[in-house]
């Protein structure tokens, strides 16, 4: 089944969290309110590093604990699962970017309608790891935008429906690039001073990186399925990137900015260091490792 990846602007306006860190009064974790890009602002002062650009480059490779956890007493797909970690690997592994994957867990079955509006009290944030949370599911399409609609950018679990195995894998990669802190490509939000990106101002607008050509939300109506090639009159989109929007089976990649960008946020956000494994090699905090080492002004 050919299925496209697609979410409204209003998933991700409500959806970035975490990015301040964790609580540290006590074990509950915090998901601060959604701090916007100030254009007033310079680049390296932006409140939320999701908006920050330029970055400095990340040197060393990342090990991040992840664990898929299965909802309901059906039948695990282990297969599915299997052939999912293969894809993952395919995707990050080339950057630097590796998933240390912990056993597979088995939850109780619940009730599908009460999880899409009250996941976040149903399902428990683990620590030190992101989790992904695999509910088999029988349904439209439609139906499993809703389920969609519950991911968050800069967040230590997402809620994923398994159904058809192409849509699983691809949606399970892109909800960690999201849960890492990448941006859609198509990303735009003039309520929050984000405009779409064009030749330009990739630096201050869209995604933040500037390796991923100008997307847009129709950019599925312009890439033929076949070849998964774009066939349009807006530059040169990626299709095959899986932050696009685009059909599943033509998403296979990231970009060398948007694996620096997983890696920077991985460095400077307390509650993302939290979920690498000891095995990484990055600097921690390497803002302050930056500015010792290079003049604030030449960075403006």
């Amino acid at each position: 089944m050919k299925t496209i990846i697609t979410l409204t602007l209003a998933t991700f306006i409500s959806s970035l969290s975490w990015a301040s860190g964790p609580d540290k009064s006590g074990d509950k974790v915090a998901e601060p309110a959604f701090i916007g890009y100030d254009a007033a602002k310079g680049s390296w002062e932006q409140p939320n590093p999701v908006f920050r650009w330029p970055l400095p480059a990340v040197k060393g490779e990342v090990y991040v604990n992840v664990q898929f956890v299965w909802l309901g007493e059906s039948l695990v797909q282990e297969s599915a699962l299997n052939e999912t970690r293969a894809y993952l690997n395919d995707v990050y592994n080339a950057h630097g970017i590796y998933i240390s994957y912990n056993p597979l867990e088995t939850e109780k079955e619940m009730n599908k309608d009460q999880l899409i509006q009250d996941w976040k009290e149903m399902l428990p944030a683990k620590k030190g790891q992101l989790t992904v949370y695999v509910l088999p599911f029988e349904g439209t399409e439609l139906e499993r935008r809703d389920l969609y609609s519950t991911n968050q950018i800069v967040s230590n679990r997402a809620l994923v429906p398994f159904q058809d195995e192409q849509e699983f894998k691809v949606f399970v990669a892109k909800n960690l690039g999201h849960m890492l802190g990448l941006l859609p490509t198509y990303f735009e939000n003039p309520v929050y001073g984000v405009n779409s990106e064009d030749g330009d101002n990739c630096g201050n607008a869209g995604d933040f990186v500037c390796d991923t050509p100008f997307d847009y939300l129709g950019l599925r109506n312009d890439v033929k399925k076949r070849s998964c090639r774009y066939k349009g009159k807006v530059g040169d989109p990626d299709a095959g990137n899986i932050m696009a929007n685009s059909w599943t089976e033509c998403m296979d990649h990231i970009t060398p900015e948007q694996a620096n960008k997983i890696k920077y946020n991985l460095s400077v956000i307390p509650a993302l260091q939290s979920t690498l494994d000891t095995k990484s090699t990055i600097a921690l905090n390497i803002d302050a490792l930056s500015f010792k080492s290079q003049d604030k002004a030449s960075l403006e």
